[in-house]
Order: structure tokens, then sequence, then C-alpha cells
């Protein structure tokens, strides 16, 4: 019986500590890349979501550079983001241009 406990213990304390984290969420817009910037081995863009009139912009972390390098700034692109809400930021999940009007 007590080996059963502690495990299930374990997992109570795991499931506490993951629920009291970061509220995330998955987002998709089309949005207008407003900058792009980097460190060292960070890469990331600012955008604006396009269906909003006083749209706030949000930074998000792009995880691969070949991704970033094909990004341009002032372009518009159709991405999903997972966005941190204590972070007011996020990382790029997805990303393809938008298509132009005919």
């Amino acid at each position: 019986m007590k080996k059963n406990i502690i495990p299930l213990i374990i997992l109570l304390i795991v499931v506490v500590a993951t629920s009291c984290g970061t509220k995330i969420s998955t987002t998709s817009a089309i949005v207008k890349v407003v900058s792009k910037d980097h460190t060292n081995s960070d890469f990331w863009i600012t955008i604006a979501d396009m269906s909003q009139n006083d749209s706030e912009q949000v930074r998000l972390k792009v995880d691969n550079e070949n991704t970033w390098n094909l990004i341009n700034e002032k372009e518009l692109y159709t991405i999903s983001y997972d966005f941190k809400e204590k972070e007011k930021g996020g990382t790029l999940v997805t990303i393809r241009q938008a298509e132009k009007d005919k």
C-alpha cells in the first residue's frame, strides 16, 4: 500500500506545480512583421495582428535561423504561435506568406 502512495504523491505534486505555471495559448492570425532582431543564438520577430485596429505588438521567438532569414519586415504572413501571457511574448509555431488579393 505504501509503495502505491509515494508515486501518487509525486504525480500530485507535478500536476499542481505545472498548473500554477505560465498560461500558454495558441493563436492563429494574419500579421505584419514590424521588426526582426537577434542575439548570439536567439532570433526574434515583432508582429502586429492585422485583424485588430489597435493591435499591440507581440514579440515571438523563432527557433530556426533559416526560417528567421526568410521572414521580411513589413510583409504580411499567416502564422500560428504559442503566446505566454505572463511574458507578453511567445514562440512562432508556423508561418507562411499571406496570399495577396487578386
